[in-house]
């Protein structure tokens, strides 16, 4: 049909579409042969031009000529494109893109010949996502940077400087793989020593946000915040025995002028003064 068309108003099939000519003499040049194949197709009358046109553009008017346009290409190759039409439809919203980038090279007519069902707006996300990825496939997951995983390198240099800014607890232990792990008390607080950090690691390698220092600090699980209450055995043994030793040395005190009056009963004046001289030297 569109062969003999092109026979009777000697015109070869066009190379570009008509939305990629030029708003001036091209479009009218081609608005011109679409006068002459209506002529061609309607005669001359201007009613049966009008109700050519108005049969072309009724919806079963409009299938019929779609029926007549439609390219013949291969069973195997249409069934292809079938079967992603089919999933194109059953996918999600998000997930359409993904599908119809797989025949976005197509034009917008050809595939809704082929019964795709589509926006201009989601045919351009298409041909973007076959551009930017590989089409079919879908979107790499974005990752944050909170969430990445850390290098062992920013690790070892945190639990070093957090080994630098502690000392062994006395009494207090971490159960590390079924063994208690004796803990390391931090005397600054965790923000001094976060700030600490980054000002002693200023490469892009050992940058970290708050966040990512708290949870790889946490991870290590032996850094605690230092307690009053954590004392050895022998200090807290003195701490219970400190009060029977105050009271001990205030009675000694107490009873200090009877003993010496009991010392010095029969001896005379001369040996006291050289005991008190020995005693005060």
């Amino acid at each position: 049909m569109l062969a003999s068309l092109a026979k009777a108003v000697k015109y070869s099939p066009p190379k570009k579409s008509f939305s990629e000519l030029s708003k001036g003499g091209q479009r009218k040049n081609r608005l011109a042969l679409l006068d002459k194949t209506v002529t061609c197709l309607a005669g001359e009358s201007t009613e049966s031009k009008v109700e050519l046109l108005d049969s072309l553009l009724d919806r079963r008017g409009y299938s019929v000529v779609r029926e007549s346009l439609e390219v013949n290409v291969p069973s195997e190759f249409a069934q292809v494109i079938e079967n992603i039409r089919i999933c194109h439809e059953s996918v999600t919203a998000n997930e359409k893109a993904q599908h119809l980038s797989l025949v976005s090279n197509f034009t917008g007519t050809q595939l809704k010949k082929y019964g795709f069902n589509f926006s201009n707006r989601s045919l351009k996300n298409a041909r973007n996502h076959a551009i930017n990825h590989t089409p079919g496939l879908p979107k790499p997951h974005f990752t944050p940077p909170s969430k990445r995983a850390k290098s062992e390198n920013l690790k070892n240099a945190v639990y070093k400087h957090l080994l630098a800014n502690s000392s062994p607890m006395a009494n207090t232990t971490t159960k590390i793989n079924g063994e208690n792990v004796p803990s390391r008390g931090v005397i600054d607080t965790w923000n001094y020593l976060y700030h600490d950090f980054c000002e002693k690691h200023p490469t892009s390698e050992h940058k970290l946000c708050k966040s990512t220092w708290d949870k790889l600090r946490k991870s290590f699980k032996i850094f605690k915040k230092a307690k009053k209450t954590d004392i050895c055995e022998i200090c807290a043994n003195g701490k219970k025995l400190s009060p029977n030793l105050t009271n001990s040395k205030k009675n000694i005190q107490a009873s200090r002028p009877t003993l010496c009056a009991k010392m010095f009963v029969g001896i005379s004046m001369s040996v006291k003064i050289q005991i008190l001289k020995s005693i005060s030297s």
